[in-house]
């Protein structure tokens, strides 16, 4: 009978602790489920600003602590605040951030960044142009630019390329506050000087049609670049890229509001295949 009494008391020994060791097993599988879904899920931010050229000083984000800097492919200074875990949270932030004065703070999805930089480099937002003359369906948008490239050594603006200062033109005229970067590139064939020269004829002649359709002159920023700053290689080994060529020939549109920020979801960005990105 003693010995009977003693076996269920080892069986009810083992199965409580049998239990407890259950419960612990579900409760760090709990905690690993939900430190991995936390993981997986901090994809939000809210972008508060976006400038052509670094601030001077933080200082300017004082009434936000915790903004960091982080510049894109497109040499364009971003302002960041997160990540969060969820959208929601993000949307709260966005909200402080506008009553702080940032009119133009957007929650934007980290993870959507990270797979189009995968594929692109494309910023949020923005369409994806797949080269020139081929892109993926636009979003039906009057407020939808396309950055606009020129013939090899050539200055003048292509139809397509008016029909994007159009667009540009009636944004600029229903928005005064805001004004337009106009940043002129060419490739690498020829010299630098020559280069350089046909960059101004560029921005010239875009600054110009802009102009002639009621824009101020002072509205309108051009920024002289050469070669120096290709998107796409000019040549890939010792081979020719006319490819590569073909997108450096470009204008990059900026719009920028009164305090410079630039109002990026305005304009697209350029894809750039894979084998053709620059180092």
């Amino acid at each position: 009978m003693l010995l009977l009494k003693i076996e269920n008391l080892k069986i009810q020994i083992l199965m409580k602790n049998l239990k407890i060791t259950m419960r612990y097993f579900f409760s760090t599988l709990v905690l690993v489920l939900t430190t991995v879904s936390i993981g997986m899920t901090q994809d939000y931010a809210v972008q508060v600003a976006a400038y052509s050229d670094p601030v001077e000083s933080m200082e300017r984000f004082k009434s936000l602590p915790g903004v960091y800097e982080e510049p894109d492919h497109n040499n364009i200074f971003r302002y960041y605040l997160g990540p969060y875990v969820t959208e929601d949270f993000a949307e709260k932030v966005r909200k402080k951030a506008l009553k702080a004065g940032f009119q133009y703070a957007r929650v934007v999805n980290l993870t959507q960044i990270r797979e189009l930089c995968k594929r692109s480099c494309a910023s949020p937002g923005d369409a994806v142009f797949t080269g020139v003359g081929e892109t993926t369906p636009a979003p039906e948008n009057d407020l939808f630019i396309r950055n606009i490239f020129f013939a090899f050594d050539r200055s003048a603006l292509k139809s397509e390329s008016t029909s994007q200062l159009d667009k540009l033109t009636a944004i600029l005229k229903d928005n005064p506050e805001y004004h337009a970067e106009l940043h002129a590139h060419t490739d690498a064939v020829g010299s630098q000087e020559y280069n350089i020269k046909l960059s101004k004829r560029r921005g010239a002649k875009t600054r110009n049609y802009l102009v002639a359709n009621g824009i101020d002159i002072s509205k309108l920023d051009v920024q002289v670049y050469g070669e120096d700053r290709p998107v796409a290689k000019n040549a890939v080994g010792n081979n020719d890229s006319p490819q590569g060529r073909k997108l450096n020939r470009r204008i990059e549109i900026r719009i920028a509001a009164a305090d410079g920020q630039i109002i990026w979801d305005l304009v697209e960005a350029i894809v750039v295949p894979t084998h053709l990105k620059v180092d």
